[in-house]
């Protein structure tokens, strides 16, 4: 699972990096000609990122991980497309689109260590760390190749297919292994207990086929009941509560 978060780290810095690092050698040139103070302005979009991280958690909490994190990379490759466009509107859209998706998808993916990782947890984020940096170091240095031997269109491409791989690695590898993790199995008294950091909360029995945890159990702590979104694969049923299949 972690090597997924790993790799998503360094694909997505590398790609904002990148974006941001070449970006104003498009615009200084025709047709734009933007002054240096002018392509400085670009970096406010950060702001808009500001943003977007800020509304990671309430949007975790109402739709889980699995969906959010590969949101945000969508929402980066989008961004970086849009600005292949030649209207300068456009292209600063296109830029501030690929903050909003880095920020929420950097924001729930550096969460997800303290999940994954059952032990050395500061081992973990301060790798997480490393390789994101790494990541903008050489992907940012490898874009100037791309640069020099196609210009934008090529830096583009570079950057979709590293966002591509990242989209890849959150659909498949770590939070569909967290779940798994997450669930342990049935005791003797035909109750399941779910990890939740370091809670457990016991679901009754209801059934032979089905064990059902209400979403109250766990109403007064955050961070276990966002686990338990994300841990348990199922749905919500009318009553709210979660299902899971025994098997």
């Amino acid at each position: 699972g972690l090597p997924f978060v790993y790799l998503i780290a360094f694909t997505g810095m590398g790609s904002f990096i990148t974006i941001f690092n070449y970006v104003s050698f498009r615009l200084v040139d025709a047709p734009y000609a933007l002054s240096q103070g002018a392509i400085g302005l670009i970096f406010l979009v950060y702001i808009f990122g500001i943003a977007s991280s800020s509304f990671a958690g309430p949007l975790v909490e109402r739709f889980g991980r699995r969906r959010i994190l590969p949101a945000g990379l969508a929402l980066m490759m989008s961004g970086i497309a849009l600005t292949l466009a030649s209207p300068l509107p456009l292209v600063i859209g296109g830029i501030v689109i690929l903050a909003l998706g880095f920020f929420l998808s950097h924001s729930i993916a550096s969460s997800t260590i303290g999940l994954l990782a059952h032990d050395a947890k500061g081992h973990a984020s301060s790798l997480y760390h490393l390789i994101y940096y790494i990541g903008s170091s050489l992907a940012g240095w490898m874009g100037g190749w791309f640069y020099a031997a196609g210009h934008w269109p090529a830096v583009v491409a570079f950057t979709l297919v590293m966002l591509t791989a990242a989209f890849a690695s959150a659909l498949i590898g770590p939070l569909g292994q967290f779940a798994r993790q997450r669930l342990d199995a049935l005791d003797d008294g035909g109750n399941f207990a779910l990890v939740a950091g370091e809670d457990h909360a016991l679901g009754q029995r209801v059934g032979d086929h089905h064990d059902v945890l209400g979403r109250g159990v766990l109403q007064q702590d955050r961070t276990a009941r966002q686990d338990l979104f994300v841990a348990i694969e199922g749905g919500l049923d009318d009553r709210g509560l979660v299902l899971a299949h025994r098997d």
